[in-house]
C-alpha cells in the first residue's frame, strides 16, 4: 500500500489539473453553411489527445477533430450538416437511434429560407 505524501498529493493534483486544461466545453453558434442553421447554441465538449483536437456533441455521438480547435469545429459542423442531410433522405425507414438523432436534429437544425 503507498503512503499517501504531500509530494504524491501534488502529483495527483498537477496531473488532473493538466487533464482538466485540455478539456472545456463551448457553445457552438453556427454551422458556417449557406443552406442550414443552428436553432440555438448548442454544447460541444472539446478535448486535445497529444497533438489531435476532437470536439464532440454527444446528442448526436458526432464529432470532429483537427490539429486546432478551429479545425475539429469545422469537421464537427460538416459531421452534423451530413448526418442532417443522410437522415433527411430517408426519415421513414430510420432505426431506432438514427430516429432519435434526427428528433433531436429537428429542434436544433433547419434549412434557411
Amino acid at each position: 500500500m503507498e503512503v499517501v505524501t504531500e509530494n504524491v498529493i501534488r502529483d495527483i493534483v498537477k496531473t488532473t489539473l493538466t487533464q482538466l486544461a485540455q478539456q472545456k466545453t463551448i457553445y457552438l453558434e453556427d454551422l458556417l453553411h449557406k443552406d442550414l442553421q443552428l436553432l440555438r447554441p448548442i454544447p460541444v465538449f472539446i478535448e486535445t489527445e497529444g497533438d489531435i483536437v476532437i470536439a464532440n456533441y454527444y446528442a448526436t455521438e458526432s464529432y470532429g477533430y483537427g490539429d486546432t480547435e478551429y479545425e475539429a469545429l469545422d469537421d464537427l459542423r460538416q459531421e452534423l450538416v451530413n448526418l442532417y442531410e443522410d437522415l433527411s433522405e430517408d426519415t421513414e425507414r430510420l432505426g431506432p437511434l438514427p430516429q432519435k438523432w434526427w428528433s433531436h436534429l429537428q429542434t436544433i437544425i433547419q434549412r434557411r429560407r
